[in-house]
C-alpha cells in the first residue's frame, strides 16, 4: 500500500539543492518489492524516473516555473501494484528583488527622514521573512524588525514597503548624524532569499570656516596679500562648488588654490 505521507512542499527553490522524495510517502506491504519514484510536469502524460530518490535535485532536473508532481509506484512479489502522487509543486528558482531605496545609496541630506522606503518584488514573497536593520556609521544598531506584523515595517502599496521610524511608545527614533545603512532581507515561499542595502548620510551641521593667515597683514594700495583659510565639514564634506569667498574694500583676483581642506 502506498500513501502520501503528508503534503509535499508547495514550492521548490534554490535553497533546496536536494530533497528526499521518499519522505513524501508511506509504503507498507509484507511482500513488497522495490519502489520506483517518478516525476512529471504534465500530469503524468509523460514522466521521468528519479534515479536517486533520497537526493533528488529539482534545481537541476526542472526549470523555473515548472509545476511538478512526484509519484511512488510499489510492486509486490506477486505482481500487485499500487501508487500515490503528491500534490503539485511549483519550481521557483528566483530570489526576491530588493531595490529602490529612499533615501537612496550614497546620498546626503540635511534632515532625518520620517520614513525609509524600499521595493521588494517576488511573485511568491513571504512577507513574514522581511527583515530590516538600521545601523549608524560606527556599526551600532538603531533598529531591527522582522515581518510585516512588526509595526516598524509597513506594506505601503504594490511592491513598496516603508520603515516607520517610531518606537513602541510612539516616539520618533533618532538616527543622529553621519552614515545610516539600511539593510533589507526578503524570502519567498520557496526559500529563496536576497539581501540588499543602501547607505545615506545625515548632516545637520554646517561647515566651519577659519582664516589662517593674511600675508602681509598690511599692504599698500595695489599690493597682493595672500589669504589662506580652512573650510571643513567632517560629515559630508565641503561642496566647493557652492562655497563663496567675498572681499570687502578690495578686489578678489588671482588663483584660488586648494590643498586638502585649505
Amino acid at each position: 500500500t502506498v500513501n502520501t505521507d503528508g503534503d509535499a512542499p508547495s514550492f521548490y527553490g534554490n535553497s533546496d539543492t536536494s530533497v528526499d522524495v521518499t519522505e513524501y510517502f508511506s509504503i507498507s506491504d509484507d511482500e513488497s518489492g522495490p519502489t520506483t519514484y517518478k516525476y512529471s510536469t504534465d500530469g503524468f502524460s509523460s514522466s521521468t524516473t528519479i534515479n536517486s530518490p533520497s537526493s533528488f535535485d529539482p534545481t537541476t532536473a526542472l526549470s523555473d516555473g515548472d509545476t511538478v508532481e512526484i509519484k511512488a509506484i510499489q510492486d509486490d512479489d506477486v505482481g500487485n501494484s499500487d501508487s500515490a502522487t503528491t500534490n503539485s509543486i511549483t519550481v521557483d528558482l528566483n530570489d526576491p528583488t530588493v531595490n529602490s531605496f529612499n533615501p537612496s545609496d550614497a546620498t546626503d541630506r540635511n534632515t532625518e527622514p520620517n520614513v525609509i522606503s524600499f521595493d521588494i518584488s517576488d511573485t511568491n514573497l513571504d512577507t513574514g521573512t522581511i527583515s530590516i536593520t538600521l545601523n549608524d556609521g560606527s556599526g551600532s544598531n538603531i533598529l531591527d524588525a522582522v515581518g510585516t506584523s512588526n509595526s516598524n515595517i509597513v506594506d505601503a502599496s504594490g511592491d513598496t514597503y516603508e520603515i516607520d521610524l517610531t518606537d513602541s511608545n510612539g516616539n520618533a527614533i533618532s538616527l543622529g548624524e553621519g552614515d545610516i545603512t539600511t539593510t533589507v532581507t526578503a524570502g519567498d515561499d520557496a526559500g529563496n532569499t536576497n539581501t540588499n542595502s543602501a547607505t545615506f548620510t545625515v548632516d545637520k551641521t554646517g561647515p566651519s570656516t577659519a582664516i589662517n593667515s593674511i600675508n602681509p597683514s598690511t599692504a599698500e594700495a595695489g599690493g597682493d596679500p595672500e589669504v589662506t583659510f580652512d573650510l571643513t565639514d567632517s560629515i559630508s564634506g565641503v561642496d566647493t562648488g557652492n562655497s563663496d569667498l567675498k572681499v570687502d574694500n578690495g578686489v578678489l583676483s588671482g588663483e584660488i588654490g586648494t590643498s586638502g581642506v585649505n
